[in-house]
């Protein structure tokens, strides 16, 4: 393992290849039985649910599978998803989702449907998340029974259940393979193996960018504590070699960056009211979804994204490990002092613990976060002295204890997110947390911070699994009875953990409308799905996002295999499209709502869903607007394929035309002139409001007719908001609306005609 003469300070146990193989079949257990149903719906159910947030990530799943056979990584249109038009980057608004589309995408190309593909994907993530923490555990306490108690209560964690409309979450086998390629990166003192842990981080990113942010951390946070117990841990790790090594994988993930920078400049960092309003407290350790079996009723506790449930089994037996390893006098009054600050501070952190003095309990706890932090390092840094001091040349198994259990300690200090931030006054959240939104790469872009609560029940099971390896050495636990004592152990973990229910759904019927929106739309034009949004609250906007988030996926969903860009969309990213549209559209067609979708390049079918009887209502508002809209089609559903028809002044005052403004592409405006006495031609300028440049010169026949004028817009810098465009009649003599446009058509990176 070591191939230099320098003793490591570490050793990892290999492990054989029988205890991999009963690992990994006692994890498959477990996954099949909790997880049996969809084994027998795998192609007709869509695990997680089949709308909402969950559809999101299932389309995404779509997108990549079709584009799968022609993808060029390296085109700039491969940042643009086939929604949010004509916003760009648009895969950079939410988690990419390319590793598990990819692996989808690859069972789909050999006959494999998308749905079964896709649910395939979620299992194998689960079956790794219990795998990968198994090999950890194993490689960190050599004890087979011990490590899969630390797999499986890892895997079946609640957090996971609860968060299965969130698919993307699923994939955190990242975290322990992570952790051990730092671990034998720091342990083995070879150079290549320092690209393991930038390797892990790049594997992250490319699936969900929360867990890269959180991984990054938990990297930094592992290699400063064992920095504590052993100075000078990280020193071959400024050697040329392994700088360079560790670099490499970072420099890949630098353009993979690149456009989460652009779309975070364009929309800002979170503000502090979100990941406040998002944060976990105490009672979020002991909260769990209402769909769990025994601890249902403790949802209350905390909001969806704080439940965040350890169970009683891990608490009981660190505690019992912890009394074991640190009872010896030289740290019972630091671990006094340790427990009493992390207790204050955690209490502090529970709403309602008194009503009416909440800002005093969040200063109290933004305060605390800061003391516990320090009794943590101190704790740590004064075991890892008297470890040294004994003349341990190696960690042991108390410090990989303390190791693991202070890190889970420091995570949920973290998760308390920014304490005593109010926005009507109170301290500027001056929290640990604090510190990372302002210094940490992606932390200030983290709304839900609560979810780094996951790392407190990974590093919490890591902990429980060598916690239960000391035990049983402790008391000579050994052979059979050892076994059986771990497997009742993962009984129990797994029950204090169980969903008898989650989300399982069959994907919603794409309605007919679609296929004739596929046959009537040429290319270079765009469309639009009604209804937009439902209900809508007293300023005019949406009232249920969840509601909206439903409407808004189907209809992506639905538009994919049409082929034709949609505006519809939903991510974490809300673009003034999504705050402005809803309420403008809710009397479509009254002439505000005809006026903002003619501003859109290429929007040319609108499809009216028969929602509440929706296509009844737009057809008897269609008799106000004669020659403005024309019904192509209706189906036998009530579904309505509407044609935008008629001209548009393009040269009154407020009038513009909204493009796409990366890559570059091709618009084509059909433009006609009123007949002018005193000229046969206009000279049109076309600007770009934004920045007042002049993206291309017409000339247009001043005498009625109708001509096509093409030319090329966008840029090649990264940017995310649409190009606002405006036409200016250049001679001064004309007068103004004179100028009208009946058909525009945009075509991203295609030559210039």
């Amino acid at each position: 393992m070591n191939t230099s003469n320098s003793k490591p300070f570490l050793l990892l146990c290999r492990g054989s290849p029988r205890q991999f193989v009963l690992g990994a079949l006692g994890v498959l257990l477990v996954v099949l039985a909790l997880r049996f149903e969809v084994t027998l719906k795998l192609s007709s159910h869509a695990l997680g649910g089949a709308e909402r947030d969950a559809a999101l990530y299932l389309w995404l799943t779509e997108v990549w599978a079709r584009n799968l056979s022609h993808l060029e990584l390296g085109s700039a249109s491969f940042l643009n998803l086939p929604g949010f038009f004509p916003y760009t980057l648009t895969l950079a608004w939410s988690d990419n989702f390319f590793l598990p589309s990819l692996f989808s995408g690859l069972l789909h190309s050999v006959g494999v449907s998308i749905l079964a593909a896709y649910n395939s994907s979620l299992l194998l993530a689960m079956f790794l998340n219990g795998f990968c923490t198994f090999v950890l555990c194993l490689r960190l306490s050599g004890h087979t029974a011990a490590s899969l108690l630390g797999g499986i209560a890892w895997m079946s964690s609640s957090f996971f259940s609860a968060h299965l409309g969130h698919p993307q979450l699923q994939f955190a086998f990242w975290f322990p393979l992570g952790t051990l390629a730092l671990l034998r990166a720091m342990s083995s003192r070879v150079a290549w193996r320092w690209s393991l842990p930038g390797l892990c981080v790049l594997g992250a990113f490319l699936t969900t960018v929360y867990y890269a942010v959180f991984l990054s951390f938990l990297l930094f946070l592992i290699a400063g504590l064992i920095c504590l117990l052993r100075p000078g841990a990280l020193m071959p790790l400024l050697r040329a070699p392994a700088l360079v090594f560790a670099s490499l994988p970072l420099l890949g993930l630098v353009p993979l960056a690149l456009p989460y920078l652009a779309v975070q400049e364009v929309f800002g960092s979170r503000f502090l009211h979100e990941p406040y309003f998002f944060s976990a407290s105490a009672l979020s350790y002991f909260s769990a979804s209402p769909f769990n079996l025994l601890f249902g009723w403790t949802s209350d506790w905390s909001h969806s994204e704080g439940h965040l449930l350890v169970g009683w089994l891990s608490p009981f037996l660190l505690a019992f490990a912890s009394n074991l390893a640190f009872k010896t006098r030289h740290l019972r009054w630091l671990l006094t002092f340790l427990l009493l600050s992390i207790g204050l501070c955690a209490a502090f952190s529970a709403p309602g613990l008194l009503p009416g003095y909440e800002t005093w309990l969040d200063a109290l706890c933004a305060v605390g976060t800061w003391i516990s932090l320090f009794a943590i390092i101190w704790f740590v840094w004064r075991l890892g002295f008297l470890e040294r001091l004994s003349g341990a040349a190696i960690l042991t198994n108390r410090a990989l204890l303390a190791l693991f259990l202070a890190g889970a300690l420091i995570c949920v200090l973290i998760s308390f997110g920014p304490r005593g931030y109010h926005e009507s006054g109170g301290l500027p959240g001056l929290a640990l947390y604090r510190a990372l939104y302002e210094g940490f790469p992606g932390f200030s872009a983290a709304r839900a911070i609560g979810r780094i609560g996951i790392l407190v029940l990974f590093l919490s099971s890591v902990a429980t699994s060598i916690g239960l390896a000391l035990l049983l050495r402790h008391f000579a636990i050994k052979g059979a009875q050892a076994t059986l004592l771990c497997v009742l152990l993962c009984g129990v973990a797994v029950i204090e953990q169980f969903h008898p229910q989650y989300p399982l759904e069959p994907l919603p019927p794409v309605p007919e409308i679609f296929t004739t929106l596929k046959q009537s739309a040429r290319s270079g034009e765009s469309a639009l799905i009604l209804p937009f949004s439902g209900a809508l609250n007293s300023k005019n906007q949406v009232a249920r996002w969840g509601e909206f988030a439903r409407l808004q996926v189907n209809a992506v969903r639905h538009a994919l295999s049409t082929e034709v860009p949609v505006i519809n969309g939903y991510s974490g990213q809300r673009s003034r499209i999504i705050y402005d549209w809803p309420g403008i559209l809710a009397d479509f067609p009254a002439p505000q709502s005809l006026r903002v979708v003619s501003e859109v390049a290429g929007l040319r079918w609108i499809v009216v869903l028969n929602i509440d009887d929706l296509s009844t209502k737009v057809e008897q508002r269609l008799e106000k607007f004669p020659g403005k809209l024309r019904v192509a089609h209706k189906d036998s559903e009530g579904n309505l394929l509407l044609e935008l028809m008629g001209t548009r002044g393009v040269d009154v005052p407020g009038a513009q035309l909204l493009v796409p403004s990366y890559p570059t592409g091709v618009l084509t405006l059909e433009l006609s002139a009123v007949p002018l006495s005193h000229t046969k031609t206009l000279s049109i300028s076309v600007h770009d409001r934004d920045t007042e440049a002049t993206v291309a010169e017409l000339t247009v026949p001043a005498d009625g007719s109708w001509s096509m004028h093409s030319f090329r817009v966008g840029s090649s810098h990264l940017r995310s908001n649409p190009l606002r465009l405006e036409l200016r009649v250049n001679d001064d003599t004309s007068p103004r609306d004179v100028l009208f446009s009946r058909r525009t058509l945009y075509e991203s990176g295609s030559p210039e005609t």
